[in-house]
């Protein structure tokens, strides 16, 4: 047999979360500062499908690279998968990987237990049973385990969760470094130093520099912490790839997402990032004076949203758009959510979308809350009776959904208009809409915003 290769390539990723639904702006929020908007109906597919699309993109890069295999730091799934759609392709992502003699070395994570129940199939029993492609290997979840790469020199070493939730430091198990090979080590794993870190955090397999150091290994390939980093830093070697698609506007999710390529000559390393995902959560930040008028912010959104389109024209671009600075126009008139969803439309492309607004740390007079606007437009209004002011809320609240949704809207009164827009006794997503929106136009007649033009 030739002597194994000491010079060679590998991927280092983790946390694919394949079945996970990223965020596309449909999380509730009753925080007027920072509000979510749905991505539209023909960008929901493209985004649901961005996880899968990183897995693709992952096989694709390994083999146009020709790296000689990879290693998976736990998380494969969001949820325990043994059959289905999910389960199938991801089988056969594997086998096109052996047929190009890439190996996979996978250990599972906290969310690839989700579910899971002892005796169950999954992805360790297939390798038990010989059920998954030649040269894929998955770590055993009781003890850790060691593979010698059949073609380089090189052992990885790893253990996988065996339920959902451990929270014991799998890493005193493992083996000394052995000599003359290069050593990896491969966990799902909480390590002292990285960013999300939480004294009141129960972390899992927990790992730091005290049971790290004594085992020498030359790298560490870590995951379960979405952001890329090296938490020690003094350990170089220690090593968290991020996740190859991020899942939402958390700041460990958001911008550039995909794996790290190693390369090895003769026991040492070095690395690189490569791109995988094809959704990617971006924020603008805008700062903004009194002085700027409501057009001159729009021509600030519409040009940062330009250039990332043009940046990132090959991706889908999800966007957290957060302004600051001191502006009681703008702050007003987003407080709006017909005025923000036509921002959102009007800076909307097929490859771009605004799905959070978030003014939290916009300062500005206080912008009045919907809830308590039909009694403040009563005070307001103490010289019309109730049959004129239920007029006025009427068709102007009509106007506007007929507007918003391109319909004609019937009640069948204005008083039982007026009782319907202040108890939202019906779950269904249109009657929510409506809901909202006659509660946005009485608070745009409270705020003297105008209809058919520009807020201005």
């Amino acid at each position: 047999m030739p002597d194994k290769k000491t010079s060679f390539t590998f991927i280092h990723t983790a946390d694919l979360h394949l079945g996970r639904n990223i965020s596309v702006g449909d999380k509730s929020s009753s925080n007027v500062d920072s509000r979510y908007f749905r991505l539209k109906d023909e960008l929901i597919k493209r985004a649901f499908q961005a996880p899968l699309t990183a897995l693709k993109n992952l096989v694709s890069v390994a083999i146009e690279n020709k790296v000689d295999f990879i290693v998976i730091a736990g998380d494969v799934f969001d949820k325990h998968i043994n059959s289905g759609e999910l389960y199938t392709e991801f089988h056969k992502r594997l086998i096109e990987l052996s047929r190009n003699q890439i190996r996979v070395y996978i250990t599972l994570g906290n969310h690839d237990r989700m579910n899971y129940t002892p005796g169950d199939t999954d992805l360790l029993s297939d390798f038990k049973n010989n059920k998954l492609p030649k040269g894929v290997y998955v770590f055993d979840d009781k003890k850790s385990e060691s593979f010698e790469d059949d073609l380089c020199n090189v052992v990885v070493h790893g253990q996988s969760f065996e339920e959902q939730h451990v929270h014991k430091a799998l890493v005193k198990d493992f083996p000394k470094k052995k000599n003359n090979i290069f050593n990896i080590g491969v966990l799902h794993t909480d390590c002292t130093g990285s960013s999300l870190n939480d004294p009141e955090r129960n972390p899992y397999a927990p790992t730091s520099k005290s049971n790290l150091s004594p085992l020498n290994y030359d790298y560490w390939a870590f995951g379960h912490i979405h952001l890329r980093s090296t938490p020690i830093e003094s350990m170089p070697e220690v090593i968290y790839s991020g996740n190859p698609q991020g899942l939402n506007t958390k700041p460990a999710e958001m911008n550039e997402k995909g794996c790290l390529m190693v390369s090895v000559n003769d026991g040492k390393f070095k690395y690189s990032f490569i791109e995988l995902d094809d959704a990617r959560f971006l924020e603008i930040n805008l700062s903004i004076t009194a002085k700027d008028s409501w057009r001159d912010f729009k021509s600030k959104v519409l040009d940062k949203c330009s250039d990332i389109q043009w940046e990132n024209s090959s991706i889908l671009n999800l966007i957290k758009l957060t302004i600051t600075g001191n502006n009681s126009e703008v702050k007003r008139i987003l407080s709006s959510s017909i005025e923000s969803k036509k921002l959102i439309r009007e800076t909307s492309s097929d490859n771009l979308q605004v799905i959070q607004i978030d003014t939290q740390k916009l300062k500005g007079d206080d912008v009045q809350s919907s809830f308590g606007i039909v009694e403040n437009l009563t005070n307001q209004y103490e010289n019309l009776d109730k049959k004129e002011l239920l007029d006025l809320i009427f068709e102007e609240a009509s106007r506007e959904i007929e507007k918003e949704y391109q319909k004609d809207f019937k009640a069948g009164s204005k008083e039982t208009f007026l009782a319907e827009t202040t108890s939202a006794k019906d779950s269904s997503d249109e009657y929510e809409d409506l809901v909202k929106t006659a509660k946005t136009v009485a608070e745009n007649i409270l705020n003297g915003i105008p209809y058919g033009g520009e807020s201005l």
